[in-house]
């Protein structure tokens, strides 16, 4: 037999608060995890039901190219390499064009993740030297008077709390020359637990306001990281594209109030999709996105009443988890530049829609590890992330090259022209 023991009603309330407080937790804790996993404003009104009349509108142009000379042109295109020698690693660039100068950022360290890995930046003319093509040498810090504008320290001790590492950073420059610099930084563990911090250059990026830490969710404000630009959809409104690595992978749509870079509401887009670029296709919204998931496709979403409904999909397109960017060009026409491929990341290729998107002609490949004069030696062959800009005189195309450099490849309207034919 045992006995049962005696307690007395204060030792009888203790227990009972402890249990209450256990529950109280337990309860808290769920709650938490289904609010990350399905918090967004306005989440009713997203849909993905017509997945398949998505993806039978969209198809690959895989017709034989045309009998330009490809090669040709590929050979007089411009291309540096900047940065190279300086840090062991190098990724993540993003650039912005004002008049006729481009400032162009990327980060640096010693490897991604890195506790000494800052931002860095430097600016570029809008028309590089045509004599200059292929610059295997590379470019020193000295060459283009690289600056280290932001480090863990300097935004640890502007925010006032702890930054393990910081990550991507993303220019915008908007209708009153202002530049937005959005940063990717990690107080706790990896990606997953980030966080994005917000500042402001109003002397095209020489000197740099920290405004906030931005707040972009009621409850445990982690998981927030960004790569391609926002778009403007009304008085003083964006919707920048962001996305989130904790528990799930998903693409969630941002509209944020310029003024004060407060979040007015969110859209979730479809799981396994991150890093989306997104175009305003006269009225109509569209994101392209890389694919996180096994069916190695280019991820699209696409929304005809201003993002309050979404349909989402995916392109022909290979995509072996790695960063595409679309733009529309001032044609109309969009570009997409990214890795097609189902696994590798060592070739870079263009590809162009005249209808919005819904088919895509390949343009070029514009680097591939077999190239004469761009075969590098690190095991680690890599050209991936880009980022494309056009201004007046043509197409800038900015990538990673092999975390040993920030390519630079500049294709001049007639060269582009040429490619079309």
């Amino acid at each position: 037999m045992f006995k049962i023991k005696n307690l007395s009603k204060e030792s009888i309330k203790k227990r009972l608060f402890l249990l209450w407080i256990v529950i109280i937790f337990f309860v808290y804790l769920v709650f938490i995890l289904y609010k990350l996993r399905n918090f967004q404003e306005g989440l009713d009104n997203s849909s993905v039901e017509n997945l398949n009349s998505v993806n039978e509108q969209i198809v690959l142009n895989n017709d034989s190219e045309s009998q330009v000379d490809k090669n040709q042109i590929k050979q007089q295109i411009f291309f540096e390499k900047i940065g190279l020698g300086s840090h062991p690693s190098l990724h993540s660039s993003s650039a912005s064009f004002y008049d006729d100068d481009i400032l162009l950022l990327w980060f640096a360290g010693q490897r991604e993740g890195a506790k000494d890995v800052g931002i860095y930046s430097t600016y570029l003319e809008d028309n590089p030297r045509a004599d200059a093509v292929d610059n295997d040498v590379g470019i020193t810090d000295s060459d283009y008077n690289i600056s280290k504008i932001i480090s863990r320290e300097n935004l640890s001790s502007g925010l006032k709390r702890y930054i393990s590492k910081i990550g991507n950073p993303l220019v915008w420059i908007d209708d009153n020359q202002t530049i937005h610099l959005w940063v990717v930084s990690v107080s706790i563990g990896g990606w997953a637990g980030s966080s994005l911090n917000y500042l402001e250059s109003n002397d095209f990026g020489k000197s740099w306001h920290l405004r906030k830490r931005l707040i972009l969710s009621p409850f445990i404000n982690i998981s927030n990281l960004v790569k391609y630009p926002p778009i403007k959809v009304g008085d003083g409104v964006i919707i920048l594209p962001s996305y989130h690595e904790f528990i799930s992978k998903y693409t969630e749509l941002i509209w944020m109030d310029m003024e004060n870079m407060k979040p007015l509401k969110k859209t979730r887009l479809n799981k396994g999709t991150i890093q989306s670029s997104i175009v305003n296709l006269d009225g109509v919204l569209k994101t392209f996105s890389r694919n996180t998931d096994s069916n190695k496709k280019v991820g699209v979403s696409v929304s005809d009443d201003k993002g309050i409904t979404w349909n989402s999909g995916f392109l022909d397109l290979q995509n072996p988890n790695s960063a595409v960017h679309v733009i529309k060009l001032r044609s109309g026409e969009l570009l997409l530049v990214g890795n097609i491929d189902i696994k590798e990341r060592k070739s870079l290729d263009l590809f162009i829609s005249n209808d919005y998107g819904l088919s895509w002609q390949h343009v070029l490949k514009l680097d591939d590890i077999e190239d004469i004069g761009r075969l590098d030696t690190p095991p680690n062959v890599e050209r991936s992330y880009p980022w494309v800009l056009e201004t007046q005189n043509g197409i800038h195309i900015f990538y990673t090259w092999s975390r040993k450099a920030i390519a630079h490849a500049f294709i001049t309207k007639k060269q582009m022209q040429d490619l079309l034919r």
